[in-house]
């Protein structure tokens, strides 16, 4: 839906590759087990801005959602990964979560 500029996100492995599929840029919280290491992945690829749950506040959520708003680098990159993932000729869906399965687990 092009109505979806921005995704707040606990970063569970659903939403992280609903996301990454419909490029959508990402503000992560992450509360447990493998959503930290899903939102660094969305971080280190340029696709989302982490917050903390422990140090949240409106000014820091207004101001992730402000930089992934503003500065289009983040669509940029999310679109890239979107169409990645999609012209993929195996079913990236299904990679995706093996890889993030695998990168979590060990």
């Amino acid at each position: 839906d092009s109505r979806v500029v921005a995704f707040i996100s606990h970063m569970g492995l659903n939403s992280y590759v609903e996301s990454s599929i419909a490029g959508v840029p990402l503000i992560t919280i992450p509360l447990m087990v493998d959503q930290f290491h899903n939102a660094r992945q969305a971080e280190r690829l340029g696709t989302g801005v982490g917050l903390d749950k422990t140090d949240l506040s409106e000014e820091r959520i207004v101001e992730a959602l402000k930089k992934v708003l503003m500065d289009k680098r983040y669509k940029e990159r999310a679109e890239t990964l979107k169409w990645k993932l999609r012209d993929n000729p195996e079913k990236s869906e299904k990679t995706l979560i093996e890889s993030i399965e695998f990168a979590a687990k060990y």
